[in-house]
């Protein structure tokens, strides 16, 4: 962990530091990508941003493929 964050997921802290840094004020623009619901999910929605479960074997696969259709049927 950084210093500056001090916490592991699920806890937000992480992508609430990476937004300020990148000065991203509109969390709807963002998307977050995990393979695991439990930990990234919960991550995702406790910082209040979009989230997409992939799993390990369709990420090593089939990411880009995955993820361009998951966006587009939202």
């Amino acid at each position: 962990t950084d210093p500056a964050i001090n916490a592991l997921k699920p806890s937000p802290k992480g992508v609430l530091y990476i937004l300020e840094q990148l000065n991203i004020k509109q969390k709807d623009n963002c998307l977050f990508i995990g393979d695991r619901e439990e930990l990234d999910g919960t991550c995702a929605r406790n910082a209040g941003v979009h989230f997409l479960l992939l799993d390990k074997a369709s990420a090593r696969k089939d990411f880009y493929t995955l993820l361009s259709n998951r966006i587009r049927s939202r």
